[in-house]
């Protein structure tokens, strides 16, 4: 962090000790941090000064999360760009201008949409959410992806920007899938099925959403499960991906943190069984089955042997746990 020289404008007395009010006035050096508890300042050329990332933040409040484009309020910043400080000051900045905008916050359901520029990759966009009360302590899951992105073994991450969108509805907008069921017990391939959803919320009570999702028309076997489950939840498996992921490839983890959902959504998945492999990230058609069995045998960290997956995303102005299975046979026309 820089290192300032300050002038003392004033000294504010007690009995037993002293405060002093003072102002910056030049850039002197930066602080330095070898271990956790040990931080030092060094006195340095500005050439050697740890950079800051420009970081703006756009807070409004709203009834529902999609109401309008109006009626932000624009703070700009700069943030150090540390890889084990700048997850923890960008959630400082973010409850800082929510707190800052929006007095009295009382109950509240934040949508926060951040958008990070690298140097050297394309744009990544994340959602989170934050349920609460009052000041706000933590983004979620974006923050801490983008710690392990920077905080990487392999290779250095140079940021350009980030910026920030904070959406606040004060109210608690929370949601679990209570339940999941179908009106239908057999589907054939290609069939459209509509699921119910038993949503349960806070303070709300319970009701029923639904989603539709398509069988796939090259899906195998007899029967199929159909997985359900809130954005909320999901993201932490995918996190947790994005975190192995990271003594392997910047990239990769770049793109499996793509793959993020919305928290206030539901998603709706059917993996099923599919020839082919997957070699970093890129699926393989039409290989033969014995070349298909050698991988499986070969421990490479860059292939892997699984089913397809279809999803099917549903966005609702609720930030959405929970989920459940529904179990369909499969029918098949008469040759």
């Amino acid at each position: 962090m820089p290192l300032m020289l300050g002038k003392v404008t004033t000294i504010m007395t007690s009995l037993y000790n002293s405060f002093k009010l003072a102002g910056s006035t030049k850039e002197i050096g930066v602080l330095t941090r070898d271990q956790s508890p040990g931080i030092s300042g060094v006195v340095t050329d500005k050439k050697d000064f740890v950079p800051m990332i420009p970081v703006t933040i756009r807070t409004a409040v709203k009834k529902t999360r999609e109401e309008g484009k109006t009626g932000y309020k624009t703070f700009k910043m700069e943030a150090l760009n540390n890889e084990s400080l700048l997850p923890q000051l960008l959630q400082y900045c973010i409850g800082s201008a929510i707190s800052s905008s929006l007095p009295n916050l009382g109950d509240a359901t934040v949508f926060i949409r951040t958008k990070i520029k690298f140097k050297d990759y394309d744009e990544l966009t994340t959602w989170d959410s934050y349920v609460g009360y009052g000041q706000i302590y933590d983004p979620g899951v974006s923050m801490r992806v983008l710690g392990n992105i920077l905080y990487n073994p392999n290779k250095r991450v140079s940021l350009e920007s980030i910026e920030i969108t904070a959406d606040v509805v004060r109210e608690f907008r929370v949601a679990n899938v209570e339940k999941v069921k179908t009106d239908v017990k057999e589907v054939k391939p290609g069939e459209e099925v509509t699921l119910k959803l038993k949503l349960k919320g806070y303070e709300k009570g319970e009701w029923w959403e639904q989603i539709k999702v398509k069988i796939p028309e090259d899906i195998k076997g007899d029967s199929v499960t159909l997985y359900v489950e809130g954005g909320y939840t999901a993201n932490y498996e995918t996190y947790w991906d994005i975190y192995r992921k990271g003594a392997n490839d910047v990239q990769q983890m770049l793109d499996t943190a793509r793959d993020l959902f919305k928290p206030h959504s539901v998603i709706a998945s059917i993996y099923y069984d599919s020839e082919g492999i997957r070699y970093k990230g890129r699926k393989l058609k039409k290989l033969p089955p014995s070349i298909i069995e050698q991988f499986k045998s070969v421990a490479e960290k860059d292939t892997t042997v699984k089913p397809d997956v279809k999803r099917f995303v549903k966005e609702f102005n609720w930030v959405v746990g929970g989920g459940g299975t529904v179990h369909l046979k499969i029918t098949r026309k008469e040759k």
